[in-house]
């Protein structure tokens, strides 16, 4: 893998995303070593609920946030089952920003829409903490090398090259003529249910979904579905979304992640 011409300067900006909670320390813990390294680091909070050692659910977190962020933001994504065992940490240059995490498929959907620009390997113990945990790579390793990436450490110094990255297998929808057969992929927190349908797929059709043999018709926006029961809409990340206005979806269907969503084309 070729080395490009020009480092890209970070922003001094880091996202962090991770499946810890508010309820421990973990969080303040990983910011503590970040500022000790870089005092003027913005340090911005994507979330702390990702569903515990879900990382299909963090990987399409990081696709749908990144791209409001400035060239060189560093977004930090921890969700580690496998903490110590035998995956690697790497930093990934993609899109003119960089990615830091376990190498456990994570970064799946960003791949999925282009390759990665440079994949290094974290080996070089310059740069984690004197004392390496077996349990908190977050802290340790994936916290200090985001600090002194931010300050303008080469990501050549961090370790070594590599070609490749786990992936994990993500189901794409089905889509024949008349029909796109697609699953929740994420229930939100008024119970609203993300299909993996993307607006690409409808473009220039009239659709309906079917649940439960009824059909569902599609409106522009929440307050036009008042009082019409379960609607749909694209929503602002551009995929299919099921709700019911000022109503909890997921309680009213019992529709969970992973269920199969149908969609008729007309």
């Amino acid at each position: 893998m070729k080395k490009p011409v020009a480092q890209l300067k970070p922003s001094g900006i880091i996202t962090l995303t991770t499946d810890f909670g508010y309820h421990d320390t973990f969080i303040g813990q990983m910011k503590g070593v970040i500022l000790s390294i870089n005092k003027k680091a913005k340090i911005i909070d994507i979330t702390h609920h990702i569903t515990p050692f879900c990382i299909d659910e963090a990987s399409n977190a990081v696709s749908s946030f990144y791209k409001y962020y400035p060239e060189g933001t560093i977004h930090l994504v921890i969700v580690d089952p496998g903490v110590g065992y035998d995956r690697e940490g790497v930093l990934i240059k993609w899109q003119n920003q960089f990615f830091i995490g376990p190498d456990n498929g994570v970064f799946t959907s960003i791949l999925m829409k282009a390759p990665a620009e440079t994949i290094i390997a974290l080996t070089n113990r310059k740069y984690f903490n004197p004392k390496i945990s077996n349990t908190f790579h977050g802290r340790d390793i994936f916290a200090p090398v985001s600090a002194w990436l931010s300050k303008g450490i080469s990501i050549f110094e961090f370790g070594k090259p590599l070609d490749n990255l786990a992936k994990l297998n993500i189901e794409l929808p089905n889509k024949s003529c008349d029909m796109i057969i697609g699953h929740i992929q994420h229930i939100d927190n008024f119970g609203n249910l993300f299909t993996n349908i993307d607006e690409e797929l409808l473009k220039d059709r009239n659709f309906v979904i079917i649940i439960n043999n009824k059909e569902i018709k599609p409106v522009s926006t929440y307050k036009e579905a008042k009082n019409k029961g379960i609607s749909c809409l694209i929503n602002s990340s551009g995929y299919l979304e099921l709700f019911f206005y000022e109503g909890n979806c997921a309680n009213l269907t019992k529709l969970k992640k992973g269920d199969t969503i149908s969609v008729r084309l007309k």
